[in-house]
Order: structure tokens, then C-alpha cells, then sequence
């Protein structure tokens, strides 16, 4: 049995999801799983209760900030963990996690190390360039250290090729299990978003898209399923320009999937992305997505035939009605959507491919 060791400094969100699949569903007689993590606010409570009983759970401090000290003391906790329990494949998950434990494998043999950044930090469009060029700079440095790259999207395996062109790179899409049947009956005029509230998933753009198509349909519900540290500033904005969004807050997820499903349209406002599981479980269950015109999106989205992508929130407001106005163009998205879900991100696909190099 090999032993794999993960190591995830943003353990939650698409991440968190991307653990729970894998651990659970790559062969246990095959592989033994030690998630060494660190926590941020949309961390659940009770982690250990959503994985498997073979899933070792080790809480490793890591900041999300650059900090040399207290950057350097993960490092040297990391090495000093690979260097004691010996696993045989390392497997970095995000950018942060990809920087610590690159330099932390230097001078451990015999290991195999993989790097998936589930969205190259150089994308965060909300910082300054300057910033951003240096993340880029960075992982231009980290590829000639330990590290194949694992990437999550046809985009992030694009960019990973900009850098050391003698590492190997592996393409392996996200992927969900298809549901068997939608779980709840689809409604005339209910809009969704799903999302950490921080300026990753913009939420304000939601909020003021909402507000736009409330002046042609003001009988509309709007729903933001998630919480972050820009939930008062939002709450505060939808009451003041009357846009009525009700933020739920974080939901389990039988009952998120139970929103989507229910959603004439599913609004995906990120600035930035890796490859969004909300996006593909929208996708699975036929629920029309208008999506931001980023790099992320443009991969799963061909624009005006399986989903719309906009840039503002006029675009955002346009292609929303369009969809809830017009039945054949509602339908006809819903069952493009699903069918590239179908053809494209086959889950026994993801997994076999994992599998495969991990074991290669």
C-alpha cells in the first residue's frame, strides 16, 4: 500500500471537495491518505467527521500571507514530517501549499511530488500587478524545484507550460459524481450564486446583476449560498440599492444541490477560478450558468450554446433575462449544459487518471 501524503493550506471550498473525492473513492487497498492542513474561516467545524476512517487528519499552522518566518517554520515542519513518516507520493494542493512544500521536499529522495494549484495565485485579479507578477516570478522559480504539475483545467494546464518545459505536467479536469435524478422541482424565477464571500467570488456583482433584472422582473427570489468576511458589507449593499438577495449562509450540501437544481439560472461572478465544482454541478443537473468572462470559465463555457459569460453586471442582467424570459432558450442551455458535463467530466474518468499517476 502506498502512502499519500497531502498537503493543503486552504482546506475548503472546491479544495475540500477535491479531498473528499479523492480519498475516498482512489482504492484504499491500494493507498493509505495523511492530509497535513491548515485552516481558514470557511474550514468546517468537524472535518474529520466528512472523510473516511483510513484518512489520517494531521493540523499543520500555514498562513495565507506571505510571512518569511512564519512561512520558513512550516517549511521546516513539512520536511521534518516527509523526512519521518516516508510517504511515497506527495500531492501540494494550491498555490500556497505548492510553494511550502516544493522547497520542503529539497533533499528528500525517493518521493514523488505532485503540484496541482487549483488556480495559479497570478490570476487573483484583485491584487496589483506588481504582486501578481511576482506570484508569477515564484512559480516560474518553484517549477525547477520538486514537483510535477496535476492541473485541475485545460487553462491551468496551459499555463503550467509556460514554466520549465523538462517537468512532466498531467491534465486531469475536476470532475463530480453525476446525480442519479435532480433533487428538487425547477422554479420560473429563482437565481442562485454559491461561494465563499470574499472578493475571490465578487459577491457584490451578484448583488448589484440582481438588482438590474429586478427592474424588468421584480417577482424574482435571489439567493447567496455561502458566508465570508464580506457578508455584512453585502447584506448591507442588497438592502440599500433594494436588490433583496437572502444569504443563507453555508448549507449542507445535499441541500446546495437541492438549490441549484431548483434555480432557473445559477450566477458564477468570480474574479478569478481554478475549475469550479458549483459550475459542474450546475452543468450535471441542466441548471443555465451566465458566468464571468474569465480564463476559468471560458473553459468549461462556450458562450451562447451550453451557458453565457459576461463581463458587468449589465451583461450579467441581459443574459439572465434572456434565459427567464424565453423558454427554448432556457431549454436549450439546460440540455447543451448536460451534455458537456456528460462528454467531457466523466467522474470514473478523474479518478482513473489520478490513479494512474500516482501509480505510474
Amino acid at each position: 500500500m502506498k502512502h499519500v501524503l497531502h498537503i493543503v493550506e486552504s482546506m475548503g471550498g472546491g479544495v475540500l471537495q477535491y479531498l473528499l473525492q479523492v480519498t475516498r473513492d482512489l482504492s484504499n487497498t491500494r493507498f493509505h491518505h495523511t492530509i497535513l492542513y491548515a485552516t481558514r474561516d470557511v474550514t468546517p467545524k468537524k472535518l474529520d467527521k466528512l472523510f473516511p476512517e483510513h484518512v489520517n487528519l494531521v493540523y499543520l499552522p500555514m498562513t495565507n500571507k506571505i510571512n518569511l518566518i512564519n512561512d520558513w517554520r512550516s517549511i521546516c515542519d513539512i520536511y521534518k514530517w516527509m523526512k519521518r513518516r516516508t510517504p511515497d507520493i506527495v500531492h501540494l494542493h494550491s498555490s500556497k501549499a505548492g510553494f511550502l512544500g516544493r522547497i520542503a521536499s529539497v533533499g528528500i529522495s525517493k518521493r514523488k511530488v505532485f503540484y496541482t494549484p487549483h488556480g495559479f495565485s497570478f490570476l487573483m485579479n484583485s491584487e496589483n500587478i506588481s504582486k501578481r507578477a511576482i506570484y508569477f516570478l515564484a512559480e516560474a522559480v518553484l517549477s525547477y524545484f520538486p514537483g510535477s504539475f496535476i492541473a485541475c483545467s485545460k487553462s491551468e494546464y496551459q499555463f503550467s507550460r509556460y514554466f520549465n518545459p523538462f517537468r512532466r505536467k498531467y491534465l486531469v479536469r475536476n470532475s463530480i459524481q453525476l446525480p442519479s435524478t435532480p433533487t428538487a422541482q425547477r422554479c420560473r424565477k429563482r437565481i442562485v450564486a454559491v461561494g465563499r464571500m470574499d472578493e475571490q467570488k465578487n459577491p457584490q456583482l451578484f448583488i448589484r446583476t440582481i438588482r438590474k433584472i429586478r427592474e424588468n422582473q421584480p417577482d424574482i427570489e435571489a439567493f447567496w449560498i455561502g458566508d465570508g468576511k464580506l457578508r455584512e458589507e453585502c447584506v448591507s449593499l442588497s438592502r440599500n440599492i433594494g436588490a433583496q438577495v437572502e444569504f443563507t449562509g453555508w448549507l449542507p450540501h445535499g441541500k446546495v444541490m437541492e438549490y441549484i437544481s431548483s434555480a432557473s439560472i445559477m450566477l458564477q461572478t468570480s474574479r478569478w477560478e481554478g475549475l469550479p465544482f458549483t459550475m459542474l454541478e450546475a452543468f450535471a443537473l441542466g441548471t443555465p450558468v451566465v458566468a464571468s468572462d474569465i480564463t476559468a470559465h471560458r473553459d468549461i463555457i462556450s458562450d451562447g450554446i451550453d451557458g453565457f459569460l459576461a463581463r458587468d453586471d449589465v451583461q450579467f442582467a441581459e443574459k439572465s433575462l434572456g434565459i427567464l424570459t424565453d423558454t427554448a432558450i432556457a431549454n436549450r442551455i439546460s440540455e447543451a449544459s448536460m451534455l458537456t458535463f456528460q462528454t467531457n467530466y466523466h467522474y470514473g474518468d478523474f479518478i482513473r487518471q489520478l490513479e494512474s499517476i500516482y501509480e505510474s
